[in-house]
Formats: structure tokens, sequence, C-alpha cells
């Protein structure tokens, strides 16, 4: 029999806006990109949600390639033009 753990996906609402974005500061702080804006990622927080449904495994897949482009490109930042290039799951 296969294990499977079953994570809800983060909600995106008046209430639960601040996990989110706390979420998100998270990836910001540890992030080893040289020339990463401040806020790369909480200034997008209604789209990356929007691209991942709140859920985990999307977004580290998604940050993590937007990441691997900007050094790749030599820009070592994250910005909306990067995100948009990546493809993640069915289609996002």
């Amino acid at each position: 029999m296969l294990r499977i753990t079953w994570l809800d996906p983060t909600p995106f609402n008046a209430q639960d806006k601040d996990s989110w974005l706390q979420i998100l500061a998270g990836y910001e702080k540890h992030l080893s990109l040289h020339n990463l804006n401040k806020h790369a990622l909480t200034e997008h927080h209604e789209y990356l949600h929007n691209r991942n449904g709140g859920y985990f495994l999307a977004l580290s897949q998604l940050i993590s390639q937007a990441a691997t482009l900007a050094i790749l490109t030599g820009t070592e930042n994250i910005t909306r033009t990067e995100l948009d290039t990546i493809h993640i799951g069915r289609g996002h």
C-alpha cells in the first residue's frame, strides 16, 4: 500500500492573507540571489497563489525554477517576467 499524506492548500482570502505572505517572505529570506529585490515574491502574492492554488509543491517548483533561471540569465532576481516563463503542474 502506498502511503500518502494529504496536505490542504494554503488558502488566500482576507482571513488568511497573512499566512500566505509569511510563507512567501520565508522563501525570500532564504533565497541566495545577489540582486533579489526585498519583496520579489510578496509583491506578486495574488499572482503566485493563482498560479499554484496554494499548494506548496507547486510553489516550491515555481520559485526554484525561477531562481535557476535568474542565475542562468545573470539577473540574480525573480521578477514577474521569470515567473511567467516557468511552467509547473498541469499547464500552470
